[in-house]
Formats: structure tokens, C-alpha cells, sequence
């Protein structure tokens, strides 16, 4: 409680904290008070030992590495990435900003890109059902190939409670698919 008054000393309390909030803001804003904040440890820590040549030249080949693990070397643009990265940490956002544009044109341009925005294109387009509902549902479904992928689809057709049909060009090769379809 801040003193007696007609309202209760909670109320009071409230009307009080919201009066040093606003004049404190205001006080900021206008640059009477100064707000120093200090970063975490952690943060303060790691900006330190990224400034030190040896360790940022470590992180960066141990990022360079998880990378290669991770893609083969078959993607270009993580490793782009991390130099992309470096050159800012090393000299500058002006220098990292000026690589990242220069980096994103040239990736942009690869066989690499051309086939994944491709892929993605192609992802996007067999979610939408361009057909709309089917006008009864079907029960039956009929597989053309009792090999090893038709089989497989015919199986999980089965396991789904369709009425699957199997046709295969050979007796021998329709054999084969039933038995993989009752031992599955």
C-alpha cells in the first residue's frame, strides 16, 4: 500500500506502477535515461571467441564438415552459406551483405536450383486436386505388374480393404506376387 485513500491500497498500487511505467517510457524516449543492457553470458562468450582467428576458422571448418556429412557435397548451397557467413564475421556487413547478393546469383543460376524449384513446383501442384471429389468411391483396384513394386502396391492396396485384381504377363511372375502378398 502507497498510502491511505478512498480506493483500496491494490488499486492504488496498480494507478502507481502505471504512472512510473509511462513517465520512465517517456524518459526513454526522449533520451533522458539511458537503458544499458548487458548481453548473456553466453552470447558474450561466443562473440569473443568468434572474434579470435583460430577458433571462428574451427567453427567454421566443423560447419563445413557436418555439411559434407550431411549432403555429400551434392547441395552447394549450405557450403555457400557458411562462406557467405564467414566473409561477414571477417570483414563486415557491408562485405557479408555484398556476398550473400553475389552468392544467392550465383546459386540461383545452377543446374542445382533449376531442378529443385522444379521438384518444389512439381510438390506444389500434386497437392492440388484438380478433379475434385471422385463421383463414388472405388472398391476395386486393379495392378498391372506382379513384380516386386506391383506386388508391394497390390499388398498395401489389401491391407487398405480394397478388392485388388493382379495381372502380370506371366503365370510364373503372378505366382511370385501372390506369395509375396500371403507371406507379407
Amino acid at each position: 500500500p502507497l498510502g491511505p485513500g478512498l480506493k483500496s491500497p491494490e488499486a492504488r498500487t496498480l494507478e502507481y506502477l502505471e504512472e512510473v511505467a509511462i513517465a520512465t517510457a517517456k524518459q526513454i524516449a526522449s533520451g533522458k535515461l539511458k537503458v544499458t543492457r548487458q548481453r548473456p553470458l553466453t552470447e558474450r562468450l561466443l562473440r569473443s571467441a568468434i572474434g579470435v582467428s583460430f577458433i571462428r576458422d574451427k567453427i567454421f571448418d566443423k560447419a563445413r564438415a557436418q555439411v559434407m556429412k550431411l549432403t555429400n557435397g551434392l547441395y552447394p548451397a549450405p557450403l555457400k552459406i557458411i562462406e557467405v557467413v564467414k566473409t561477414g564475421l571477417e570483414k563486415g556487413q557491408p562485405s557479408g551483405t555484398e556476398a550473400e547478393i553475389k552468392g544467392f546469383g550465383e546459386l540461383s543460376q545452377t543446374p542445382h536450383s533449376k531442378a529443385l524449384i522444379g521438384l518444389f513446383h512439381g510438390q506444389t501442384l500434386c497437392k492440388k486436386n484438380k478433379f475434385g471429389k471422385p463421383a463414388k468411391v472405388p472398391k476395386t483396384l486393379a495392378v498391372l505388374g506382379a513384380g516386386l513394386m506391383g506386388a508391394g502396391i497390390a499388398q498395401v492396396s489389401v491391407d487398405k480393404g480394397y478388392q485388388t485384381i493382379l495381372k502380370d504377363v506371366s503365370t510364373a511372375g503372378l505366382v511370385r506376387g501372390e506369395q509375396q502378398i500371403r507371406t507379407a
